[in-house]
């Protein structure tokens, strides 16, 4: 049952994951309007599925859950005071637009990370799942010899 849930949420990465490599690599070809607007849908999208997170996290009975999600408002939050910092230096002329690439590249590479542990996690979470019917099933065995 669980691994079907794990399945349907790491196919939707996988999409999400397509997703932004084809724009990425569309990129050369798009006017600054057409960056801007999809800037904007980017943003709009982030803060949907960001709010419907938080909402589901509400609402969940698992601990773990809520203490994952206050670690990520957290995160979340200095993101956004480094990133403000990087866009107010950047407008103030002291730096180039290298620093928001590095920037990008960087949110990137820690992305990367978390989708990796959210595998780990999921592998675990699989293997703890197949263990325990396992186990069911020779309890089940067991008693059914009496």
């Amino acid at each position: 049952m669980g691994q079907h849930t794990l399945t349907a949420k790491l196919n939707e990465l996988q999409r999400q994951y397509g997703k932004m490599i084809s724009f990425i690599s569309l990129t050369d070809n798009h006017s600054l309007n057409q960056l801007e607007s999809e800037i904007t849908e980017a943003k709009r999208v982030y803060m949907k599925n960001r709010q419907c997170l938080s909402d589901k996290m509400l609402y969940s009975k698992s601990r773990a859950s809520s203490e994952i999600a206050e670690l990520y408002e957290h995160i979340d939050r200095k993101f956004q005071e480094v990133k403000d910092e990087v866009v107010c230096f950047h407008s103030r002329g002291k730096s180039d637009v290298e620093e928001r690439i590095l920037f990008a590249e960087y949110a990137l590479d820690f992305a990367a990370i978390s989708v990796y542990q959210a595998l780990i996690l999921s592998m675990e979470a699989i293997y703890a799942d197949k263990k325990q019917v396992m186990e069911g099933e020779k309890i089940y065995e067991k008693e059914n010899r009496k």
